[in-house]
């Protein structure tokens, strides 16, 4: 699906990416892990081709292809209601205004946001903005999801309810990027990590390969080692 070659980006003399290669396949769900500084919203920008590299390449499975994108940070004006927010999104494909309008109806109610349709984002709790998040990443039915931290802010509730829905993705061939802190929840769903330290990828493998500790675990032991390295030189 992803092909990630020997990518380095720098803001002014901060290397946020140092020669990094990551291939993602197809129907993964793949965890992006790293402390904050790591690199990871750098990496999903790119994908996203929001930003570009300063060398190296990141090669994808066909032209054109279509992602959808819950991003961590905030989204669309405080005065628009969550169907302006899904109508702002869907104008950017090429689609009917009826088909729109039928997608937003069925992504309202997997979403459970059919009462909420009117209300405006600045009224919303947290949780449900990220359920808003969620349904505009879905709402084209892309087969790729970049999720960044897709169960922040959430109850226990919300965040079973998110984990579900990601496995539904997949279930459906998609592939899921998932940028998480959160390591002992998306475990649970996860088929493969990478980890990022200080723009470097510092380990990566299939999580069902994981026998003798868990994922924050090894996460730990990971970063702990890496900033020992950085220690002894």
């Amino acid at each position: 699906m992803i092909e990630i070659k020997n990518i380095s980006k720098t803001y002014k003399k901060v290397k946020a990416l140092d020669n990094v290669s990551v291939k993602i396949e197809k129907g993964e769900i793949f965890l992006l892990l790293g402390n904050n500084g790591a690199g990871k919203t750098t990496l999903l920008k790119l994908i996203l081709r929001l930003i570009f590299p300063d060398s190296g390449s990141i090669v994808l499975n066909r032209k054109n292809l279509k992602i959808g994108y819950m991003q961590e940070e905030k989204f669309g004006k405080s005065e628009w209601t969550v169907e302006q927010i899904l109508k702002c999104v869907g104008e950017l494909e090429n689609i009917s205004m009826y088909e729109l309008n039928k997608k937003i109806e069925d992504v309202l109610l997997k979403c459970q946001l059919l009462k909420k349709r009117k209300a405006k984002i600045k009224e919303l709790s947290k949780g449900l903005k990220q359920r808003i998040k969620w349904a505009q990443a879905i709402l084209l039915d892309p087969p790729l999801l970049i999720l960044d931290e897709p169960t922040s802010g959430l109850d226990p509730m919300g965040k079973i309810e998110v984990r579900r829905w990601i496995k539904k993705e997949k279930d459906k061939g998609k592939t899921i990027i998932i940028s998480t802190h959160l390591l002992d929840e998306m475990e649970k769903i996860g088929t493969y990590f990478s980890i990022l330290t200080n723009g470097k990828l510092a380990d990566e493998g299939k999580i069902n390969k994981l026998v003798s500790e868990d994922l924050e675990t090894h996460f730990y032991n990971i970063v702990k080692k890496e900033r020992k390295n950085e220690c002894d030189y």
